[in-house]
């Protein structure tokens, strides 16, 4: 495409393909003598222009391999392309074609990036719009609905949870856990042992992420110990008829007693708090000494002691 005037030494045309540098002599003589000149000539690409693809707003499953994304440019061939910030985890760019993709791993937030191809002779950039959503955790599920457990026992191994969609960023529950019992927030496993016990109460426990959340209900009661070691002191009660008497109270160990009740019935006047097990009132008859049993329970147990009462009459008067 070039041409040299071998009259006047003029270099004209248009250049019709790419050359790398290459070095001509050029000697211009006359009957009398000669000179020389070494030219060096490289025929350049021109620069690209029009960077593109197809469109400029990309919206991404976080954990689904995207379809290749090729880039189209007009004017002269790019060598190499490069892109800033990073992409997102998990995609990648081709520095030769331009094309993008990969599996995005890591949930982001729109952002601007810019992609440049380039070659010796310039560079052209487009900016692209690049988000990772996620989906919303779905189906959450423990293996049981409802655990009943005695005060002190630990929650059953395995007590851990299966989700479906979306990762899950964080557990929680409604509301809390008996003391001793703990969910996991990364995990979302239950474990430990109740230190203490607990009604029959529905938990309602959550796993989340930015894009929303799936819950489920796990019933869960922890039974009290049963009460032991029941005693009144002292176990014989000397009473007077018509005097009114001093509380008698129960002590009781391990666990609450939630009723207490006596067999055979107290004599008239006397009364037994069924809920605090304390015996009071005033004797209306006297009564020979009487063998009382008592028995305090709750709903995992009783305990049972026995008192004595004895009602002396009233001494003569006037």
């Amino acid at each position: 495409g070039l041409s040299f005037d071998s009259v006047s030494g003029i270099i004209t045309g248009t250049p019709t393909e790419l050359s790398g540098q290459n070095t001509f002599l050029i000697s211009a003589a006359n009957p009398f003598g000669s000179t020389s000149f070494a030219l060096e000539i490289q025929v350049a690409d021109l620069a690209p222009c029009d960077l593109m693809y197809s469109q400029l707003d990309w919206t991404f499953p976080y954990g689904e391999e995207i379809l290749p994304i090729d880039s189209t440019n007009s004017c002269g061939m790019a060598l190499e392309y490069e892109v800033s910030p990073s992409l997102p985890l998990g995609l990648s760019l081709d520095t030769e074609s331009g094309q993008i993709s990969g599996t995005p791993i890591l949930q982001q937030a729109q952002t601007p990036y810019v992609i440049t191809a380039r070659n010796l002779t310039g560079e052209t950039s487009v900016t692209l719009q690049i988000e990772v959503t996620v989906e919303a955790p779905c189906d959450l599920v423990y293996p049981q609905g409802e655990l009943v457990l005695n005060q002190g026992d630990s929650v059953p191994e395995g007590l851990q949870p299966d989700v479906g969609c979306g990762p899950v960023s964080s557990y929680s529950v409604t509301p809390a856990l008996p003391e001793g019992v703990a969910l996991d927030s990364v995990s979302g496993l239950i474990s430990g042992a109740s230190a203490t016990s607990h009604p029959l109460t529905s938990h309602v426990i959550r796993a989340e992420n930015s894009s929303g959340f799936s819950e489920f209900t796990i019933l869960l009661e922890v039974l009290p110990e049963a009460p032991c070691d029941l005693v009144y002191v002292p176990n014989t009660l000397i009473l007077e008829e018509g005097i009114s008497m001093g509380p008698a109270t129960p002590q009781n160990e391990c666990g609450v007693a939630v009723e207490y009740e006596i067999f055979p019935d107290l004599p008239a006047g006397l009364s037994l708090d069924t809920q605090t097990g304390v015996i009071s009132g005033t004797p209306a008859n006297p009564q020979v000494e009487t063998l009382f049993s008592i028995v305090a329970s709750n709903i995992s147990g009783s305990a049972i002691t026995q008192i004595v009462v004895v009602i002396l009459p009233q001494p003569p008067c006037d």
